[in-house]
């Protein structure tokens, strides 16, 4: 009984997907966009049904440090969204905690919206450590740490890995403007 509560609870605070209007297919051409957020792995930060003012599509602009990014994961019909931490050149590195490893970007603990310091555990920091190994702390070109609000990690770098450019089909520029429709977060 317990299981069948878990699991569609996990799988709705590690999801975030997103409508866009028009459509999410990755094209050349630049659009403006409303990103729809529908999900809780960017709470506090964002509220779940929230709108804001985005774009699809090569828009010549690429995502900075607190930046939300819209991207593709392998075959997943729907895109994610999730905040820049990281972006190409960045140094990053894990450190050991009692009760797990926070993630240091540029030697500064990163933190979320509410400023508590994300706290992975050894499986969440797997991923993240196959990049450190692999490109010696520095993120590689044309590529981007993501993360969600939650300390904890969820379907982000931690899990998914680092995010190359290809993957992004959108993207919601800091400060985030919401949709006309909507009162700002």
């Amino acid at each position: 009984m317990a299981e069948k509560i878990i699991v569609p609870i996990f799988l709705a605070f590690l999801s975030v997907f997103i409508n866009i209007y028009p459509s999410v297919a990755k094209s050349a051409e630049c659009q403006e966009a409303v990103v729809h957020v529908s999900g809780v792995s960017l709470e506090p930060m964002i509220k779940d049904d929230s709108s804001f003012e985005g774009t699809i599509g090569d828009c010549g602009t690429t995502p900075k440090h607190g930046d939300l990014v819209l991207f593709k994961i392998g075959n997943k019909e729907k895109p994610f969204i999730k905040v820049v931490f990281g972006v190409a050149g960045d140094k990053f590195e894990l450190r050991k905690k009692p009760d797990g490893f926070n993630l240091a970007i540029n030697g500064k603990i990163a933190k979320n919206s509410a400023g508590i310091a994300y706290l992975f555990s050894g499986s969440r920091s797997d991923m993240l450590n196959l990049y450190i190994k692999d490109y010696n702390g520095i993120i590689p070109p044309d590529t981007f740490l993501v993360l969600g609000d939650p300390p904890g990690g969820t379907a982000d770098s931690t899990k998914s890995g680092l995010v190359h450019k290809n993957d992004i089909v959108g993207m919601v520029p800091k400060p985030y403007r919401p949709a006309s429709s909507q009162s700002p977060q």
